[in-house]
């Protein structure tokens, strides 16, 4: 078991401050304007259970795939579509989507019923992901063969 249940690295610009509602202090790492420690991002990335993923000022954040470097399973609280023409992020991430009201907004909730049983089963959780994970890390022979596949279909179009 990490010494979290989440983590979250990243600037509270863009809608994000409902952040601080839902997370402890010691589950962030607010980077402001794409700078701060990285070293701390990854170190509490390497210790949070899951790593949690908002709606951003870009589509992809940097901070997702640093979160699978570190061997953190990301939780997404709006839909990112995944690189390579992959049609979803299984066994890498959990959809938890909005549940929550804050005045006219919906809040994200980190307590979703699939977070909760990745929780509760979290080793067996963790089995599928290092496997499911390979193919998001740049250099493996997954994330090779996967990227032949979209070039040849790119090239054959």
């Amino acid at each position: 078991k990490r010494a979290h249940d989440f983590g979250f690295a990243g600037s509270l610009c863009c809608g994000r401050g409902w952040l601080t509602e839902l997370l402890r202090l010691d589950e962030r790492v607010e980077l402001r304007d794409h700078t701060g420690s990285a070293a701390n991002a990854t170190r509490l990335l390497r210790t949070a259970s899951f790593a949690v993923e908002p709606r951003g000022d870009m589509p992809e954040r940097r901070i997702i795939y640093e979160a699978l470097h570190a061997g953190t399973p990301l939780v997404f609280t709006s839909p990112v579509a995944p690189p390579l023409r992959l049609l979803s992020w299984d066994g890498v991430a959990i959809e938890a989507g909005a549940s929550l009201w804050h005045g006219a907004e919906p809040l994200p909730t980190l307590r979703s019923h699939d977070v909760q049983r990745a929780l509760a089963h979290y080793d067996k959780w963790m089995a599928s992901f290092e496997a499911a994970r390979e193919t998001f890390i740049w250099g493996t022979p997954a994330f090779r063969r996967r990227l032949e596949l979209v070039v040849a279909d790119v090239i054959t179009q």
